[in-house]
Parts: structure tokens; C-alpha cells; sequence
């Protein structure tokens, strides 16, 4: 009989020990699997190196059945401190007594092939749910979920658990397309302000000249002042615009875009193209952060959709546009930076 739910043991490594008991009840002594968890927090699925002694409970890593020993240069090191092993029991899912034709044996095996049919069909569909690691469970992650309605999940930022975040529903159009039209509107502003002073020099040349044509007319005189004035106003504004666009570069700046050649490490943050911010989880790493979790851990996702690109690639107002934070849409239906 089977009269405890226990299956498995974890133990901390100490640098020495060799001898790993267990209580629980096998049948063979290939029932028993053992799992290494790194100080990392990696795990590793051992299929050689330990001895089950079954008579005693007892498994032994390293370990070997008597007289099977490699030399001690070919076997691995003790479980070392920080490092946890984890001794628990893997049966196969299948029954193999035969009780033969006569009642009511039949019928008792019958009922344990059904059992073992139910727990076959039971494991399957485990398989493909969503669990957390041995090593994560064993540090206390909390794999409940409080399902809230039009809510992502995510994993907290202190890795006890899930959480529910807002959820994006719109991304953002390519983010190196606004970087560049950013850039373009910087340099577009550039070159009015340049314009804008052109004028004001302009205008004062003119007012002189018209003041030595004129001499004392105080008409001409204060006509050319009123041109100067309004010169020097316009170029104030295009200054002011000029502020607000380097503002939107510097956000755009914020967070770069991920970039395959370059090696990022713990509290880097990248942009992928689609708008998603990752965070490095690894040093000295410059794997993709939408294809390597273990190495990037995704930290925000934007909503906003504003533009789109044409079928001649150039970026367009969207049909029915949402809201940007860099971007408005004039009367005229021109991309303006936004107020």
C-alpha cells in the first residue's frame, strides 16, 4: 500500500556528501530519476553517475554498483554548496500484470488498465500546460494566477510570481521609420531657422538702405521696423519648435534600438522592432530578445498606432489613426510633431 503523497526530496549541496536517503516507496530501482540544480538556477537531468540501493533507500551521487567504478579522474564533482540536488520517483506509465481470463481477476486487471489508461491520458494533457521549473518552485514561486478580463500576464519584476498588466492592443508603426522622421522634422526646423534669420538680415539691410534713401521719413522708417519685428518673432517660434524636436529625440533616444553586433549586460534596455522593450537579464550577451527569454526579460509594450507605411514604403497617416505621444495630423492631413 501507498500511504504518503511524498515523492520526492531536495537536498543542498555541501561539497562532501555522497549518500542521499529517501522515504518514499519505489518498486525498482529505475524508478527513481535524479535531478542536479545548478547554483544558477539551471537544471540538469542526470542519466548516469548515481547508484539507487534500493534495499537501504538510498541514492548515491557520484555513485556506482559495486566494482563498476570509473577512475576518479572520469567522475563528477559532489553536489557543491548552492547547488541542490532533487531525488524523486519516475515511474513508467504503463501496467504489466497479467491476471489472466477467470473471474473476477479479468475484472481486476481490467480496472487497472483503465487506471492506468486514466493516468496516461492525465499526463498528456500536463505535459502541455504551463508549469515553472523545480529550482523556481523550490524558491517559493507562486504560479497562482488572478485572471483579471482585457489583462496580459507577466512575471513580477522580483520573479515571485505572475501579475496582471494592462494589455497592448495596437503597436506602434516601425520605430526606426518615426526615429528617421524625427530626424527629418530636426532637420527641417534646422533649415526654417536658418531661413527665418536670412529674412531678419535681410530685412534690417533693407530698413538702412531705406532709411539713407529716405533720410528723416519717418514713414519709411517705421514701415522697415514693423518687417524687423515680425522677422525676429517668426524666428523666435521656429526656435521654440526647433527645443520641442530635439525633446522628441531625446525620447526616441531613450531606449535604443537592439543591435546584433553590439554586447549588452544586466539593466540594459533595448527596443525590438515592433515597439517591445526587453531588459538584460545576462552578461556579456547580444542574443535576439524575442527569441532568447533566458536571456531577456520583455518589460513594456506599447499600444500607441498612429502611422503605417504606403506600398511605396513612406509613412502615412492611418485610416482611422489612434493617438501618438510624439505625432498630431494637421488640417491638411500632414504629420506635424505634436503640441
Amino acid at each position: 500500500m501507498v500511504i504518503t503523497n511524498v515523492n520526492q526530496v531536495v537536498y543542498n549541496g555541501d561539497g562532501t556528501n555522497k549518500a542521499w536517503p529517501f522515504t518514499f516507496r519505489i518498486i525498482e530501482a529505475s524508478d527513481i530519476d535524479v535531478l542536479l540544480i545548478r547554483s544558477d538556477g539551471t537544471e540538469e537531468q542526470l542519466s548516469s553517475d548515481f547508484y539507487v540501493d534500493k534495499d537501504n533507500s538510498t541514492v548515491y551521487y557520484p555513485g556506482y554498483a559495486p566494482g563498476s567504478e570509473p577512475p576518479e579522474a572520469d567522475q563528477p564533482p559532489e553536489v557543491q554548496v548552492g547547488e541542490k540536488i532533487v531525488i524523486y520517483r519516475g515511474l513508467p506509465l504503463t501496467q504489466t500484470a497479467n491476471l489472466g481470463d477467470k473471474w473476477p481477476f479479468n475484472v481486476i486487471e481490467l480496472g487497472l488498465d483503465k487506471l492506468t489508461m486514466l493516468i496516461q491520458d492525465f499526463t498528456n494533457t500536463l505535459s502541455r500546460c504551463l508549469k515553472v521549473r523545480v529550482s523556481d518552485y523550490e524558491n517559493g514561486f507562486d504560479a497562482t494566477i488572478q485572471a483579471e478580463p482585457g489583462k496580459a500576464i507577466q512575471i513580477k519584476a522580483d520573479g515571485s510570481g505572475f501579475e496582471c498588466v494592462d494589455a497592448p492592443s495596437e503597436v506602434l508603426a516601425e520605430c526606426y521609420t518615426v526615429y528617421g522622421q524625427t530626424v527629418d522634422a530636426k532637420n527641417a526646423a534646422e533649415n526654417s531657422a536658418g531661413e527665418a534669420a536670412a529674412s531678419a538680415a535681410n530685412a534690417l539691410q533693407s530698413e538702412t538702405s531705406a532709411l539713407t534713401a529716405a533720410g528723416n521719413a519717418a514713414d519709411a522708417a517705421n514701415t522697415a521696423k514693423d518687417s524687423a519685428d515680425s522677422v525676429t518673432s517668426q524666428a523666435a517660434l521656429v526656435e521654440e519648435d526647433l527645443a520641442k524636436v530635439e525633446g522628441y529625440i531625446a525620447a526616441a533616444k531613450e531606449v535604443g534600438l537592439w543591435d546584433p553586433s553590439e554586447t549588452y549586460n544586466p539593466g540594459d534596455a533595448v527596443m525590438v522592432s515592433n515597439g517591445d522593450v526587453y531588459r538584460c537579464l545576462q552578461a556579456n550577451t547580444n542574443k535576439d530578445p524575442e527569441t532568447e527569454p533566458a536571456y531577456w526579460r520583455l518589460t513594456q509594450t506599447v499600444q500607441l498606432r498612429t502611422f503605417e507605411e504606403d506600398e511605396d514604403g513612406d509613412l502615412m497617416p492611418l485610416a482611422s489613426p489612434t493617438t501618438s505621444a510624439y505625432w498630431d495630423i494637421d488640417a491638411d492631413g500632414d504629420i506635424m510633431p505634436a503640441a
